[in-house]
């Protein structure tokens, strides 16, 4: 299996990745945390759609603790929010690890 290195040439730095010059700070940000997560998703037997569902949950979750009116509701919220948006990158660092991601689809980087 891949290094953590050698997962980002793959999946952050090939030609179906997006620019990281024309990333958003945001974006940026959360590349450096998802390839690690991205290293367990490869092992495991998950597709890039259930990443994607997955972090669809994991968002939702997060914004209804907000209902709440509790200071560390919300900060588990903020967790889960930011938590959501590292696997939003996860999903398609999956599918470029995977090659399901080729021929110059980028259909997710609309469709989310």
């Amino acid at each position: 299996m891949p290094s953590i290195k050698e997962l980002r040439r793959i999946c952050q730095l090939s030609e179906y990745a997006p620019s990281w010059r024309t990333q958003s700070i945001e974006g940026r940000f959360n590349r450096a945390f998802s390839i690690y997560l991205t290293w367990v998703f490869i092992r495991l037997p998950i597709t890039p759609n259930r990443i994607t569902a997955l972090g669809t949950i994991v968002y939702l979750a997060g914004a209804f603790l907000f209902v709440f009116n509790n200071a560390m509701l919300y900060a588990l919220g903020l967790f889960l929010i930011f938590l959501s948006f590292v696997l939003d990158a996860c999903d398609g660092e999956v599918a470029r690890y995977k090659r399901l991601a080729q021929g110059g689809n980028i259909g997710g980087a609309y469709v989310e």
